[in-house]
């Protein structure tokens, strides 16, 4: 669990900073490129979510107890 939750927090963090960014290019009218942090952030969305499917799918009865 602790892979999942280190990627969540940097998807968090990620997230956090591009909206300062984009506070700053909405007010110098000059957009940057987006796309390395949004590459990022799905990259670890998606190795949160194996983490968390490698934990919880094979043992769907932990989670009903």
């Amino acid at each position: 669990l602790d892979l999942a939750i280190a990627k969540t927090r940097e998807i968090s963090a990620t997230a956090k900073t591009m909206q300062f960014q984009l506070a700053r290019a909405v007010a110098r009218r000059n957009f940057a490129s987006f796309e390395a942090p949004l590459a990022r952030m799905a990259e670890a969305y998606d190795q949160a979510f194996a983490d968390l499917a490698r934990l919880f799918a094979r043992e769907p009865q932990r989670l009903a107890s």
